[in-house]
């Protein structure tokens, strides 16, 4: 197959580049390289199967005709920090997100891949929660993943492609630059002699090994969607609390700074404290989390 991936350079973009080319796909990357790192797709320059593009996905974005599936990664995912670039937030999230989706149109690309966020579910007080149980948005983020996957669901009945969402949650592993575990890991080795954890330590989250993830964008690439369009969530059955985290992290760096936790339930606007997603419709097309959570 030959699969287009936006993102290419990110932590799951890169990853999903390392096992497509891998399985013998034609690769086409696609990066403007202000968060993605240039050195995980590097490797790949010489291989003949990948091509690279480091333009900014504009409205001249180039989905050649050829094209079978579209994975869209690319995206300013912070949750934190969209309070500030709420502008740049819309625009890359959005736009960006519309850019793609009218380009696979005028190519007739048969299959989009929209990568969104479980953070849509929003303070939903149903766990596991289904994929139809979305809320109201608690950051601009997820309100932009929740707008871009309504552009997809209305582009892919009009135009009869297969659209397909998948929401994550929070990832970990190779390349893995971003989040608690990266954050409190650089302090301790730092030398910090303090963590200060943001919010009271109870959220209770699942969270995906980054090769599950892999396999679960595989498992959907390879598969035939009967409708236009399908939404899955996709994560572990499994989930902790960040105490849990916090402490295993602590104990295996035998840090012997001191903690303190706040006195909030979230750590910032926009962090839901309970993030449990239901995996009976992924698992129905065969995929499960195969990594624990736990140590």
């Amino acid at each position: 197959m030959i699969i287009l991936v936006t993102g290419c350079c990110g932590f799951v973009g890169s990853n999903l580049v390392d096992r497509l080319l891998k399985d013998g796909h034609q690769v086409r990357g696609v990066d403007n390289l202000s968060t993605g790192k240039f050195k995980y797709i590097e490797p790949h320059l010489n291989n003949h199967l990948f091509k690279f593009d480091s333009r900014d996905i504009n409205e001249s974005i180039l989905v050649e005709n050829d094209v079978d599936c579209v994975v869209h990664l690319a995206a300013m995912a912070d949750i934190r920090y969209n309070i500030d670039n709420f502008s740049k937030c819309l625009h890359k999230n959005i736009n960006v997100t519309n850019n793609v989706i009218e380009a696979c149109v005028k190519s007739r690309t048969p299959k989009i891949i929209f990568a969104s966020t479980c953070s849509v579910y929003g303070d939903v007080n149903i766990f596991p929660t289904p994929e139809d149980c979305v809320n109201n948005q608690t950051s601009i983020y997820s309100a932009t993943k929740i707008a871009s996957e309504k552009l997809l669901e209305g582009f892919a009945n009009t135009f009869k492609f297969k659209g397909i969402t998948l929401r994550f949650v929070s990832m970990l592993g190779a390349k893995y630059s971003h989040g608690h575990v990266y954050d409190f890991t650089k302090k301790i080795l730092a030398g910090d002699k303090h963590l200060n954890i943001l919010g009271n330590g109870l959220q209770h989250k699942s969270y995906l090994h980054i090769e599950d993830a892999i396999e679960a964008i595989i498992a959907v690439i390879n598969q035939d969607i009967d409708s236009n369009y399908e939404v899955f969530n996709i994560g572990n059955e499994e989930a902790i609390h960040l105490n849990y985290s916090v402490n295993t992290i602590v104990n295996h760096l035998n840090y012997t700074g001191s903690v303190s936790y706040g006195e909030e339930k979230i750590g910032w606007i926009g962090d839901n404290p309970k993030i449990i997603p239901s995996m009976e419709k992924i698992h129905k097309l065969g995929w499960c989390a195969k990594k624990p959570i736990k140590v």
